[in-house]
């Protein structure tokens, strides 16, 4: 919203779909159509869409941002067809394009998944699925390059020859791979068991620090080593972009984007407080803690059966390069988390064995806790966090949080018991921080925190409560929508909108008569006998003849005589600023302050009431025989005995009885 631009995914690329809002100062806005190429110098071609908005969103203003300008038919192109680059759509026309090797593709394809992969495993040899798979890819790749139906670009240089038919080999790889990929997966032994004990195992350790593992900036000798930033960000969506690859050459890219974001996330680290010219390289002494690190916050779905699939399929060709390395590291981070972080062993000297096994064993109760919160069990949800779980913490697949399930429950007692336990995040003495998060703290794939889930729900007292704690009403979740955006509740938007509680903006609210902003200023906790410039809130708001504002503040427990610097009380300010008022208005606020107990008798400095203030500043009749009658005193009978029609209705305004009889039995 702040860069005034908005993105669609096409093609798998980010594109720009509108410029609405864009300030074009020195710049120009990139046309419909203008593909993003890099923001702040990092390149975003082959990141997923959702990488890429996790680099425009980082809080660092201004940004860089690079793009390709596409032309008409080039746009035309994409969206008919949402084409990727032009080796994959040579490969994909002219597999379609030939009758016989599409029959080959399907056949391959129909055979493939007829037959019983797991004994052809077992047996090894070319027979194996992999190998079947890898022979298959070869064929077509040689039968593409034998017939010229692809063909790469002129070059008297053998390195881009040689990688133009490594694309094609990629290529047809991915064309074929989806056809028999749920068949591959399930001969897969870590299918189902092994991802869900890995997922158990990584959600266990996500208490774990950079420091913990051994990264940290010189110097330091805290444990809040600067885990928060883009770079983290999106190297975690990445990871977790591996589950969604049905093809070796897909997942060995998202893994090469994985590493290559923890390298430039841990370079900062590094590198916090020097100088450039001090500058270091990140080593495996760094990257692998630090892989570690973003794999166990990841905690990517399907992730060791994944690992298995480009294990076990990918072909030698593939795994040359950035994405061999990729790959290797990324096992080998995982295998440590997974066989080698049982305890505090491998920590020694960063993290006592206590503290560890307290971590652990508070992210379990916390797995717990959000279990309980969603069946509603509010009982067992209390005796959780009072043993320690987190109320702010994610469960180990990071959807969730037993605040967020609390509140999705929408049980009040399950809200109450998870609200209760709010106080900042730490471990038992102390010294670890257990989960490292704050109320803002975003879960799920829609990466909603606990506020956007409560405004969505349209639960106005969470939300308020969440306010209070400090939670950020401009968060934005993976879509783009703030908390505001989400909630079809008026009550919170009007909550939402406010902005901080200061009796500076409850003032000016009311004196511009934004009775939403200021009910919503008074919901977040401002306090109604506010004053700013020697003027209280209720007295602007009377100024400014609001009879919304006035309600909202008597409702709150404004003073109705709070009177400003010049001794000017609420009830005298009715008659508006000049010219300004309608007569209802001014009636309904004095009906109100009335109600409230206003003294109508009360003198300012100058000694004048409200009546005279009605007689001399433009006062309407109406407010000036609402003034005048004070139903204690005088009666609708008695008025409307003279025929005296504007008090008759005065008196009713404030309440006075309509069917008042007199003693000789006449009736109002």
């Amino acid at each position: 919203k702040d860069l005034g631009l908005q993105f669609a995914e096409l093609g798998g690329r980010a594109v720009v779909e509108g410029a609405d809002g864009f300030e074009e100062g020195d710049n120009t806005p990139p046309g419909a159509g203008a593909a993003l190429k890099a923001v702040d110098g990092v390149r975003v071609d082959g990141l997923a869409f959702a990488s890429a908005l996790a680099l425009l969103r980082q809080p660092r203003r201004p940004l860089r941002l690079g793009f390709a300008e596409a032309s008409p038919d080039a746009l035309a192109d994409a969206v008919l067809s949402k084409k990727g680059g032009d080796v994959v759509e040579a490969v994909r026309a002219a597999l379609e394009g030939t009758p016989e090797l599409s029959r080959k593709v399907e056949a391959f394809a129909k055979q493939f998944n007829a037959a019983d992969l797991r004994k052809l495993h077992a047996k090894g040899g070319d027979k194996r699925p992999a190998a079947l798979l890898t022979n298959a890819v070869a064929f077509l790749a040689r039968e593409l390059r034998d017939r010229r139906l692809v063909e790469p670009p002129a070059t008297d240089d053998d390195e881009e020859d040689d990688a133009f038919w490594d694309a094609v080999w990629d290529a047809v790889e991915r064309r074929v791979c989806p056809l028999v990929f749920e068949a591959i997966l399930a001969i897969s032994p870590e299918r189902d068991t092994g991802d869900a004990e890995l997922a158990a195992k990584l959600g266990r350790l996500r208490f774990l620090r950079l420091a913990h593992l051994g990264v940290a900036a010189p110097d330091a000798d805290t444990v809040d080593a600067p885990e928060a930033g883009a770079e983290w960000a999106v190297a975690t969506l990445e990871l977790r972009a591996v589950a969604r690859c049905a093809s070796v050459a897909d997942a060995l890219d998202r893994l090469a984007s994985f590493v290559k974001f923890v390298s430039a996330a841990a370079e900062k680290v590094r590198n916090r407080g020097r100088p450039l010219r001090a500058y270091e390289n990140v080593g495996a002494d760094d990257l692998l803690p630090a892989l570690t690190y973003a794999a166990i916050q990841a905690n990517a779905p399907e992730l060791a059966s994944r690992l298995w699939f480009v294990d076990a399929f990918a072909a030698p060709r593939q795994l040359r390069g950035e994405r061999g390395y990729a790959a290797a590291a990324t096992r080998a981070a995982v295998d440590f988390a997974r066989v080698h972080l049982v305890d505090a062993a491998p920590l020694e000297g960063l993290m006592s064995p206590a503290d560890f096994e307290r971590g652990v064993r508070r992210a379990a109760l916390t797995d717990e806790a959000c279990a309980a919160a969603a069946r509603g069990d509010a009982k067992q949800l209390r005796l959780l966090l009072a043993a320690g779980a987190d109320a702010l913490a994610p469960d180990a697949s990071g959807s969730t949080t037993p605040l967020v399930a609390a509140l999705r429950s929408r049980i009040p007692a399950c809200g109450a018991a998870a609200f209760a336990r709010l106080a900042p995040s730490q471990g038992e003495g102390g010294d670890v921080d257990v989960a490292a998060v704050d109320v803002d703290a975003a879960c799920g794939a829609e990466g909603e925190t606990a506020l956007m889930v409560a405004a969505s729900l349209g639960d106005v007292e969470a939300v308020q409560a969440l306010l209070e704690l400090g939670a950020d009403a401009s968060k934005r979740d993976a879509r783009g929508r703030t908390a505001f955006s989400r909630t079809k509740s008026a009550a919170c938007r009007e909550v939402l909108s406010a902005g901080a509680p200061t009796p500076a903006r409850l003032v000016r609210a009311c004196s511009l008569g934004d009775a939403a902003t200021a009910r919503g200023l008074l919901a977040r906790g401002a306090e109604p006998d506010a004053v700013s410039d020697g003027c209280s809130a209720i007295a602007a708001a009377a100024a400014a003849t609001s009879p919304e504002c006035v309600e909202a503040l008597l409702r709150a427990g404004a003073d109705p005589d709070a009177a400003t610097a010049e001794s000017a009380t609420p009830l005298m300010w009715c008659v508006g600023l000049k010219g300004s008022a309608t007569a209802r208005a001014q009636v309904d606020c004095a009906v109100a302050l009335l109600g409230a107990g206003a003294n109508r008798t009360r003198r300012d400095a100058n000694g004048e009431t409200a009546a005279d203030w009605c007689s001399k500043k433009g006062g309407s009749p109406s407010l000036n025989a609402t003034l005048a009658c004070d139903p204690r005193v005088s009666s609708v009978l008695s008025v409307a005995r003279r025929g005296d029609a504007l008090r008759a209705a005065a008196l009713l305004r404030q309440g006075a009885a309509a069917d008042e009889a007199g003693a000789d039995g006449d009736a109002a």
